[in-house]
Parts: structure tokens; sequence; C-alpha cells
């Protein structure tokens, strides 16, 4: 019921806008439905599905992981102590959201050198802000678990260490995964978070069985490292037509 007013709000301002500045196609000018548009759109949507599967499986399973193979009360610890990093990740994604609509544009028209220009500096400024949460995660984290939690749980030095390196490497792979949504064609990268959910599952529960907490992040930063960032980043450079690397 909270999300209900936003949304209603929000779409009806966005329509009421776009009504007023002319940007919907006027009378005569709308394109009649085709069974290859709405293929496409099919494929389209079929390909973002499988990524959020993949995601889920990645995202979703630690807690069950640390629930099954290192108790309960990891679990519990993990997800408290995790909560400041889940909201780093939305902040630092929200730039190339808010983004998306330019640089779509820029693909369309086939502006490829300001397309890379925009994209390059996008990826940087999310990388920095990335920087400045992972250094403020290692700083002030645990002070602040232990604050909120009066105590009752105790979050290691060394997790944040581990935080900090998660936060810079999946702010990096949603920058360049998510220049594909901006091009409309996932298929290069709509199995990468399935591989990468396969290949943590298989490493994250011995790991987590042995180590524990920090067991279950370090596999989840090696695989997401060497799997996702490091094929994004290929796919990434190939559609930008680019051999330079991306700073």
């Amino acid at each position: 019921w909270a999300s209900l007013p936003p949304m209603i709000v929000c779409t009806s301002w966005g329509f009421i806008f776009c009504l007023q500045n002319n940007f919907y196609p006027s009378h005569g000018c709308w394109t009649k439905p085709s069974w290859g548009a709405f293929k496409e759109m099919f494929i389209f949507g079929k390909d973002v599905m499988l990524m959020a599967i993949g995601s889920q499986l990645v995202n979703a399973s630690q807690i069950m992981i640390l629930g099954r193979f290192a108790g309960l009360e990891a679990a519990a610890t993990y997800s408290i102590g995790t909560k400041f990093y889940s909201l780093g990740t939305q902040l630092t994604g929200r730039i190339l959201e808010s983004s998306a609509p330019a640089l779509t544009e820029m693909f369309v028209r086939k502006e490829s050198g300001l397309l890379r220009d925009r994209f390059t500096e996008i990826f940087s400024a999310s990388l920095f802000i990335a920087t400045s949460g992972a250094v403020a995660l290692v700083v002030a984290n645990a002070t602040v678990v232990r604050w909120w939690t009066s105590g009752v749980i105790e979050w290691n030095f060394r997790w944040d260490l581990m935080l900090g390196a998660l936060l810079l490497a999946t702010t990096c792979s949603r920058c360049l995964v998510g220049l594909f949504g901006i091009a409309g064609n996932l298929r290069p990268v709509r199995n990468l978070y399935l591989a990468e959910a396969a290949v943590f599952l298989a490493i994250g529960i011995p790991a987590a069985a042995h180590f524990g907490i920090m067991g279950l992040m370090g596999a989840s930063l090696v695989v997401h490292l060497m799997l996702t960032v490091a094929f994004s980043s290929v796919a990434a450079r190939r559609l930008l037509a680019s051999t330079a690397p991306l700073k």
C-alpha cells in the first residue's frame, strides 16, 4: 500500500508531462503491430528473466547457504551486517540508470564516439563513488552494526574489507552489463549470471561450511571477478568497438 501512491503519482505525472510537450506520436503516426516487433520484445524479455533468475540465485542464496551450513546465527549476522553494503550497491547503480535514456539516444543515433566517452565518464564516476562507499564500509560499518544492535552482533573488520571489494566489483559489473540493456541486446550476457550462480553454489557451499561468512564472501568475490566482471568487460569492449581498456 505504501508503494501505491508514488506509483500512481509518478505514472500520472509522466503521462501528463509527455502529453503536454507532444512527446507522443501524433495521430496517424503510430506504427502498426507486427509479429517481428513482438518477437523481438519477447526475446528481450526472456533474456531479462534469465538474468533476473541468475541474479536471485547468487544474492538470495547466500543467507540460505549460511543458515544451512554455518548456522542460523551466522545467517542473521550476515543479513544485518550487509545492510549498508546493499544500500551502497543501490546508490552506485542509480548513476547509470539515470543516464540510460541519454546513452540510449546516442546508441540509436550511432554516435559511437560520444557514447564511448560518456559511458567511460559514468563508469569512472560510479567507481569513484563505490570506492568512497567501500572506504566508509571499512571504517564505520562494524561500529554502526555494533551500535545498531546494542552490541549483540559483533562484526569482523575482515568482513568489511571483503564487502568493500564486493562493492567495487558489483559496481563495475553492473555498469558493463547495463550497457547491453541500453543497446537493447542482452544476448551476449544473458547467461552470465546463471553461470555465476552455478559456480558460486558449487564453491560457496563448501566454503561456507568450512570458513563461515568469510568463506562465503570470498567465494562470491572470486567467482564474480573471474566470471561476470571478466566476461562483461570483454563483451562491452566489443560492443563499443574499442580495443582500449575501459578506465
